[in-house]
This record gives C-alpha cells, structure tokens and sequence, in this order.
C-alpha cells in the first residue's frame, strides 16, 4: 500500500512539474517524431530544409537535427516570435558557428531591411544572444567558446523590462527589455540575417547559417523563472525516461500502421485484456480494456508512445513502440 502510494505521489509530481513547464508553451521542436512538426498542442508545425537526421546529446540516433551550415533551415509560422513577451530554449552543438535562429521582415530569399539573429556562435566562438532592444547589442557577457562539438544549452528570457541569457544553466547576462517591431514576422531556426553592425559574423554574405546540430527547441509567450531554466537544462532522455523497452517476445504482435495519425491495427494470435497508450515521461494517457484488434489514436499529440499489452492477470505479454503523427 505504502508503495502503491509513494508511486502515485511520484507520479503526480511528475505530472505537475510538467504541466508547469509546458505553461505559456507556443511550440516545442523536440524533433523526436522525426519530423518538424510541433509537438506540442498548439500546431505550429515548422517547415524544414536539407536537415539531416542526427545523434541527440543522449546518444539516441535520429532524434536531432544537423544543419549544413549553408542550406538547411527551419521556417516557423509568421510572427511566432514577434512577441512582448518571449524565452527561447534550445540545444545545439558545433566545431564552427552560425545563427541559431532569428527573425527579420522578410523571407530570407529578399533583402530584409530590418532583422536580429537571437542566437549565433559568433566567429571567435563566443555567444551573441538578444531579442531586440531598439540597438544592435549582445546580452551575454560570458567569454566560454562554444565551437567544441559539444552540446550546450542556451536560453534566453524577457518582457518589455528585461532579458536574461543563460549558457548551460548559468546566467550569462541580462539587459533592457523587448522592443517589439510587429512587422519582422519572418522567422526560422537554423539562420538568421546578420550583416551590417552584428559583430563577429560575416561581412559579406546576408545569412550565417549554422553548421551543426539543434535539438529540443521550446519558445514560449512568457518569462522563465531560474527554476525553469534548470528544469529544462536536466530534462531525461525521452527514450529511456519510460523503463520500457521492445523484446524480441514482441514480434508476436504486429502493428500497423505505424506511423499512426488515427487508428492502430493490432495482429496477434496472444489473448489481450488489457492496452496502455504509455508517453516518453512514463504517463498512461489511455487505457483500452477487452479490445479487439483497433485501438483509436486520434487527438493524442505528435510524438513517440509505447503500447504496453497485458493479460486479465496483468502480466505485460508485449510492448511495442509507435509513433503518433
């Protein structure tokens, strides 16, 4: 009994600090769905260009993105980022630069009049990160070099009084607050337009594209706390946050399709009772009892799920891995 309800106390603190963290989220490109897609429940899908799967910083192959530091990029929606209030949280690592993502007033095929790349590793490596404040600026005030082909997490957070930038959980800088120009309503990641006074990037070309890879992108319409930053920064590995993992007992149980946008089929001469719809945070988001061989998947958000199949006894026969697009 006492276990049974330590359990369900871990469970709901979970569940709480996860509800909080997703509080004011307007997109999340966690690009564990292989795709561009926001996986929150807001839709702001991105649209991409010449990425190339990657290695995430947990060693998970095909769960990031690699940027070839000319081509490749992400659009976002227009004016995701035009915004009083915003905080940008995201992982990357590179042995050379280039813009993290950025906004300006027109798309990146015309000549934009107004622009500010948030993020970019500049040419001797260091961080330059602002949203903008009425003057080309750079917020961050730490000199630690980033082009190691190490991931690194960066965060910027403000609202029309302040901002604040964070380098792998620490406060790097702050500065003055959000001046908002409505109409830079182009966005991307992976680029940005960086000529003119934006020091330490290149003077000839309008773009710095970024050569490496990004991950586990979160925007916001609001500001984060200290608390939050550190939250992001010791996320778990999505993969193994469940304790579930596929066997080779599984086999006996076919899935399909899957990918799966509304309806699963499920082949299998074993008798099930019981299906669990289990998330990559280890979260029972539906339970099927005495099904068939369907299970409906419609309305869950993008992402990874594990099926957990279980006799009337409730020992687990299979789990199989699906991914809801």
């Amino acid at each position: 009994m006492k276990k049974a309800l330590l359990l369900g106390v871990i469970l709901f603190t979970a569940s709480l600090a996860q509800s909080q963290i997703d509080s004011g989220l307007l997109a999340k490109y966690y690009f564990n769905n292989q795709s561009t897609a926001d996986e929150s429940s807001n839709q702001n899908d991105g649209v991409g260009f010449n990425l190339t799967l990657a290695t995430d910083r947990f060693g998970n192959s095909n769960y990031c993105y690699s940027f070839n530091g000319d081509s490749s990029r992400i659009d976002l929606p227009d004016s995701l980022l035009a915004r009083q209030e915003l905080s940008i949280s995201m992982w990357f690592k590179t042995s050379t630069g280039g813009a993290l993502i950025g906004l300006q007033n027109t798309t990146l095929d015309q000549t934009a009049n107004q622009w500010v790349p948030i993020f970019y590793v500049r040419e001797d490596s260091t961080l330059n990160a602002t949203m903008w404040t009425g003057n080309v600026t750079n917020l961050n005030d730490s000199t630690t070099h980033l082009n190691d082909d190490a991931w690194h997490h960066v965060v910027i957070s403000g609202d029309s009084s302040s901002q604040n930038v964070y380098i792998d959980n620490v406060l790097t800088g702050t500065g003055p607050g959000i001046l908002v120009l409505t109409n830079m309503i182009k966005n991307q990641i992976g680029t940005a337009v960086t000529r003119g006074s934006w020091s330490s990037a290149p003077i000839g070309p309008s773009e710095f594209p970024f050569d490496g890879s990004i991950d586990d992108v979160r925007i916001y319409n609001r500001t984060l706390s200290v608390g939050e930053v550190d939250t992001l920064f010791n996320e778990s590995n999505p993969v193994v946050s469940t304790g579930i993992q596929e066997t080779a007992a599984d086999e006996s149980v076919i899935i399909s399709p899957n990918p799966a946008n509304q309806v699963i089929n499920i082949q299998t001469d074993i008798s099930i009772h019981r299906i669990e719809l289990i998330d990559m945070y280890g979260r029972i988001v539906r339970e099927y009892t005495n099904v068939a061989n369907q299970i409906n998947v419609g309305g869950l958000d993008k992402g990874f799920y594990f099926l957990r199949l279980s006799d009337k006894e409730g020992t687990v026969l299979a789990s199989k891995k699906i991914l809801k697009q």
